[in-house]
C-alpha cells in the first residue's frame, strides 16, 4: 500500500550550518545517465546539521 503522509515534528534543532558558493557534479558511470543531466549553473551552497523526532503521522 501506498499512502501519503505528513510528519509531525517535534524538537527540531539547526546546527553547524554554513554558507558559501555552490558546486554540483556527476561523474559519468556505466548505464547511469545522471551525468547528462548535469547542472547549466548553480547558486549558493549550504550545508547543515538538521536533527528532529517525529511524534506522529497524518495521512493526507
Amino acid at each position: 500500500m501506498h499512502e501519503l503522509t505528513q510528519s509531525v515534528l517535534d524538537t527540531p534543532q539547526v546546527a553547524g550550518t554554513w554558507t558559501g558558493t555552490g558546486e554540483l557534479s556527476f561523474f559519468p558511470a556505466q548505464a547511469e545517465e545522471l551525468a547528462d543531466l548535469a547542472p547549466q549553473r548553480t547558486g549558493a551552497g549550504f550545508r547543515g546539521s538538521l536533527s528532529y523526532s517525529v511524534t506522529d503521522l497524518i495521512i493526507l
